[in-house]
């Protein structure tokens, strides 16, 4: 149940299915500020449905499949593609990581141990919202845990977080990629004066945003002998532009300006 004025509450029902594989459940309210999600837990993983509405004058369905599970990523035909963006601000690196995992085989696949390693220092960790249990968890000081459930088809989930930036022109960042990665692009958000290089990856290519922002792009698939996927990589951004004197003298102008007037007030 959400509302602004009475703000957000959630509740639980349990059943249990039948021969069949069929349940129900009854008495429950309507109308646009009730949604419901039926799940199901099977061994290690849960499957759910996308969110449900309900109307007055009918029931809904919902169907889930459960699969087997395994907790190797090689049986299950898991092969993914990560998205890194960055956006370069007055005072952090603004990063943006996307990840899209196909499955082949009809098993689901719940990883243990998978993860993602970060750039030293990282901060402000956000993970994206997922209607799926398949998600992106801190992992202080290292980077992100990958979790949840990868059930046979797509499953995409996201994530955020900010690395504080120097005065200098240019910045290096270190990334360890998750498991089974088939292919890996790095879009930087970048002036005219901007360059970017990844060793080992195609010559970044420029391209702009649908709101026009330019950016320079980069990526690398696996090949063969790559079994497990893509490996750590190092980005680097150079002709990043820096701030001038101007914002000093005007920090410096106003201090001044903000004293006079306390003294004239004392006087």
């Amino acid at each position: 149940f959400q509302k602004i004025s009475e703000g957000e509450e959630k509740s639980e029902k349990r059943a249990k299915t039948d021969a069949a594989g069929k349940a129900s459940f009854s008495g429950l309210a309507t109308g646009g500020d009730y949604q419901y999600r039926v799940s199901s837990s099977s061994g290690p993983a849960t499957y759910a449905s996308e969110p449900i509405q309900l109307k007055g004058d009918a029931g809904a369905l919902a169907l889930l499949h459960v699969y087997p599970v395994t907790r190797r990523v090689e049986e299950a035909s898991v092969g993914g593609i990560v998205y890194v963006y960055v956006e370069t601000r007055d005072d952090v690196f603004q990063f943006e990581v996307l990840a899209r995992y196909g499955t082949r085989s009809n098993l689901t696949w719940v990883p243990d141990g998978a993860s993602m390693r970060l750039p030293s220092g990282f901060k402000a960790f956000k993970a994206g919202e997922s209607m799926t249990d398949a998600r992106f968890e801190e992992d202080p000081g290292r980077g992100v845990k990958m979790l949840g459930t990868f059930a046979p088809g797509q499953q995409q989930l996201s994530f955020r977080f900010q690395l504080p930036r120097s005065e200098e022109g240019s910045s290096s960042f270190d990334f360890g990629l998750p498991p089974h990665v088939a292919e890996a692009r790095f879009i930087a958000e970048a002036a005219p004066s901007m360059e970017l290089e990844v060793e080992g990856w195609e010559k970044p290519q420029t391209d702009a945003t649908q709101s026009g922002q330019r950016v320079l792009v980069t990526r690398r698939q696996a090949v063969r002998g790559e079994a497990n996927g893509l490996g750590d990589f190092t980005a680097r951004l150079a002709g990043i532009p820096t701030p001038g004197p101007g914002r000093w003298i005007a920090a410096f102008i106003a201090a001044a300006l903000g004293a006079l007037g306390f003294a004239g007030a004392a006087w």
